[in-house]
């Protein structure tokens, strides 16, 4: 029951430190969203009876090369632009900017009152907005991920551009992407409340798995703490990418971690994917490598290899156009890898790489999704910005589910191993070393506790010795245990010190009567054959006894006189001998207080 006690008490520890650590998270993501609606205050309202959001009419002009400037385009013939279409993906080149242009009407639902043009794809290398002042200039506002986010116009996690104040004709206003690799664009014009309410829900959203993260990260660092085991360190660089680059794909990081930062914020998301890919790798070694193959660890090493040189590589190439397709071949090949372990393990009957399987195929997914439309292999228009950081909210706390249920089962062989090593297979007791080690511990220790102890030697022999072989001696040995086990108590230390004999550590007894009745009971018992038994034997105990009075020096030095004890002597059939205290003389066994001053027995 007490045991009970205990489990349910650690149990709830643990689940009051994430409770707490949720309650802070959100706390702190409150307080940033606070921070950001005080930021928006300063933007202008919209009229009343005007939508929230809405699809910005942009129209989009391809092919023209880098060179060309504003005045040029705003020169062409209109009939050009063709409608901006969210489910298309359009060629962006360093060579070859796409322009986008927007007509702001006076008295329509886009007038420019009050309205903010919002592209929701952060990673994007920038965006340039172009309008005109009271002169009739152009003046540009940019944004994006090779500008640092001090430049946005707009203090928020997207890239955001306040459109101007309405004329009294129309006007147009020009955007122009550059990037070096296809998008996908899906801008929208959101007002300013709209705008402080989505960074809002997608801060709450970052802070919720920022806490479950710390808290894991937690338990992570105790455990490997505990059991020296290096998987808990693995699964928890792990969690720390995952969240960062959860903070890159959602813009917080550029915002709130590195404002003056250019070119960092571009390489950021690929440094945290990579590295939680290679952290990923080493902790499924540890939990799926025992279930594999020869070649498993061989291709594990080989993928970590490949994903630290693309993290080394990646912030010096400038045309990293030119890497994304090793990207993508990293990254799919570590996501098949680790689902192939699972599936084996899972094959194999180990029912947590079942529910690894479950939750990770949905998050992979979700995560491929996300990457895939980022680089323009796919337009997901129909995917919210919130389903990567949510499928990784559940990934991490069902795979720490997973990572628990494959803990206990390995440390339990662990600890199943470990007492194997330390215990003797015939007889059940400790081996010679172990009980040797702890002895001398315990021997050591006893003037401290202010205690006396006695040290029992037991030597197990037939009751008519007519020469016994390695066999019999086993099995003599074996059937002495039951008997054995009638003298000590549980908290005894019993271990076997060679073919047959057998030693005992009584902590908290003194040799006097009640240790001598005990010792005697058990040599009565090996002298009762079974009755049930006709070919069984007489067995005849021969027992040395010594304690802190009869030897005051090291450990050593008492077994070497128990050993000495036990081998002479032995035509006087005494069954019990002890060691008497030096200044002690014939056979009576002298009962003086422990810790008392030497002086007459008493």
């Amino acid at each position: 029951m007490s045991e009970q006690r205990a489990a349910s008490a650690a149990v709830w520890g643990q689940c009051r430190l994430l409770l707490w650590t949720c309650v802070l998270g959100l706390g702190l993501v409150l307080g940033l969203g606070v921070n950001s609606a005080r930021a928006a205050t300063n933007a202008p309202n919209v009229p009343a009876g005007h939508p929230a959001s809405s699809p910005a009419p942009l129209q989009v002009l391809e092919g023209l090369p880098a060179s060309t400037t504003v005045e040029q385009v705003a020169a062409m013939d209109a009939a050009l632009f063709k409608p901006l279409l969210s489910s298309k993906r359009y060629a962006v080149s360093a060579a070859s900017p796409l322009w986008l242009r927007m007509t702001l009407a006076p008295g329509g639902v886009v007038d420019g009152a009050g309205w903010l043009l919002e592209f929701p794809t952060v990673i994007v290398d920038r965006y340039e907005l172009f309008q005109r002042d009271a002169n009739g200039a152009w003046r540009v506002a940019v944004a994006g991920d090779f500008v640092a986010h001090v430049q946005w116009p707009v203090d928020s996690l997207r890239p955001r551009f306040p459109l101007p104040a309405p004329g009294a004709a129309a006007q147009d206003i020009f955007v122009r992407v550059v990037h070096r690799l296809p998008v996908n664009l899906n801008p929208v014009l959101v007002s300013a409340a709209e705008a402080t309410r989505r960074d809002v829900v997608q801060m709450l959203w970052v802070g919720l798995q920022l806490g479950v993260i710390a808290t894991l990260v937690l338990f992570c660092a105790q455990m490997a703490l505990a059991y020296r085991d290096r998987t808990y360190a693995w699964y928890a660089g792990y969690l720390v990418l995952t969240i960062m680059a959860t903070l890159c794909y959602t813009g917080v990081g550029q915002r709130f971690l590195w404002p003056y930062a250019t070119t960092f914020a571009s390489h950021a998301i690929v440094l945290s994917v990579m590295g939680a890919l290679a952290f990923n790798l080493q902790f499924t070694r540890s939990i799926f490598g025992g279930l594999q193959g020869r070649n498993f660890h061989r291709v594990a090493r080989v993928l970590v290899a490949l994903c630290l040189v693309y993290m080394t590589a990646s912030p010096f190439v400038e045309q990293y156009d030119r890497m994304v397709p090793m990207f993508h071949v990293i990254t799919l090949s570590v996501f098949a890898f680790t689902i192939f372990c699972a599936w084996r393990a899972w094959r194999r009957g180990v029912a947590f790489g079942g529910y690894w399987l479950l939750v990770y195929v949905p998050y992979i997914v979700c995560v491929a999704l996300a990457l895939a439309e980022s680089s323009g292999l796919i337009t997901a228009p129909w995917l919210p910005n919130e389903t990567p950081v949510a499928a990784a909210l559940v990934e991490v706390v069902v795979m720490m589910l997973c990572f628990n249920a494959w803990s206990r089962l390995r440390h339990a062989e662990t600890v199943r191993e470990q007492a194997a090593k330390q215990h003797d297979p015939l007889t059940g007791f400790l081996n010679r070393k172990t009980f040797r080690d702890r002895a001398a511990r315990i021997w050591h220790a006893a003037p401290g506790r202010g205690r006396d102890l006695a040290i029992i030697y037991v030597a197990v022999e037939p009751a008519d010795p007519d020469g016994l072989n390695t066999v019999e001696a086993e099995e003599l040995l074996a059937r002495s245990v039951r008997q054995v086990r009638t003298i000590t108590r549980d908290f005894d230390t019993v271990g076997r010190l060679g073919r047959n004999m057998l030693g005992i550590v009584m902590e908290g007894v003194s040799p006097g009567e009640a240790l001598t009745a005990r010792l005697s009971r058990l040599v009565a018992l090996g002298l009762m054959r079974d009755a049930d038994d006709p070919a069984s034997v007489a067995l005849r105990f021969t027992v040395a006894v010594g304690s802190r009075r009869s030897v005051a020096g090291d450990f050593s030095v008492l077994d070497a006189a128990l050993q000495a004890l036990m081998a002479t002597n032995n035509d006087t059939h005494r069954p019990i001998r002890f060691l008497h205290p030096p200044e002690v003389d014939g056979d009576s066994i002298p009962v003086r207080r422990f810790g008392t001053a030497p002086g007459p027995a008493q």
